[in-house]
């Protein structure tokens, strides 16, 4: 992927940015009190990193990093339902 300082990017349970250091944390969005999606945190991480691995086991798979933008119009939890739906049918 080119990402400076890195030979592989993991995926691994973690809810901020203090959780990683460049790899990927999967979850469900977290919303603040009044309703709205709190950016830059997950919940659930290591419920949703087991079912993504039970979903991979056994399979070669190439994950795409895309843009913001390209997801803006989609809420989290749906692009994770399509990222385990592409990952599983891969």
């Amino acid at each position: 992927m080119n990402v400076p300082y890195f030979s592989g990017i993991m995926i691994h349970p973690g809810n901020t940015s203090k959780d990683t250091e460049g790899c990927i944390l999967v979850g469900t969005p977290s919303y603040s009190k009044n309703g709205l999606p709190i950016s830059g945190v997950v919940m659930n991480s290591r419920t949703t990193f087991n079912a993504i691995m039970e979903n991979l086991e056994g399979k070669n798979v190439m994950i795409t990093i895309k843009e913001p933008q390209e997801w803006e119009n989609k809420k989290l939890t749906e692009a994770l339902k399509l990222l385990i739906d592409a990952l599983a049918n891969q």
